[in-house]
């Protein structure tokens, strides 16, 4: 899971294409793994999110695409209310 966050719209597809391009120059030391764990860990969580579920760097890529051209949908967190999220793996 890639989770992207930003404060609007256009910030999230700047971002987008920020790593869309990381990975298109670092694509030889980049890590799926390492990458999604440092994207949900060390950044700033901002009200406006997309999370991508992904199974290799070039699934990333074209998911990263979609969100640039909008064709995923991002969603806005409501302020003051508190979220719960639960995974559930099935098996």
């Amino acid at each position: 899971m890639i989770p992207l966050s930003a404060r609007n719209s256009l910030t999230l597809v700047r971002s987008a294409k920020q790593l869309n391009d990381l990975i298109a120059d670092q694509r030889d030391t980049l890590d799926l793994y390492t990458f999604a764990g440092n994207l949900s860990r060390r950044r700033t969580h901002y009200l406006k999110r997309v999370a991508l579920t992904v199974t290799s760097l070039d699934d990333l890529q074209a998911k990263l695409t979609d969100v640039i051209e909008e064709k995923i949908p991002s969603s806005t967190v409501p302020e003051g209310i508190e979220h719960r999220i639960a995974t559930v793996f099935s098996g």
